[in-house]
């Protein structure tokens, strides 16, 4: 049975990561490389390995309206030039 493609998202894997997720600090206020924390208090780990995988699956499935937020965002939130 084949799957269902999803459809073309508005926003590259970058910018939705950018919008959601903010880097994980230490006790000493350092950013702890490869941890992220979500917008919903979720930490996510990302590698160069397996790239935005881990933060787009975790966006993908409990935040299923993220195109219609990042839409309804500003500009300067989105990092984006336009929508």
């Amino acid at each position: 049975m084949l799957a269902t493609p999803r459809p073309r998202s508005t926003f590259s894997n970058a910018q939705i990561a950018a919008y959601f997720y903010s880097p994980c600090r230490n006790q000493y206020d350092e950013p702890v490389p490869e941890y992220f924390r979500c917008r919903c208090w979720k930490i996510r780990k990302q590698t160069s390995r397996n790239g935005f995988t881990n933060l787009m699956q975790h966006v993908r499935s409990e935040h299923p309206t993220f195109q219609e937020e990042m839409l309804a965002a500003t500009t300067a939130q989105t990092s984006s030039v336009a929508h």
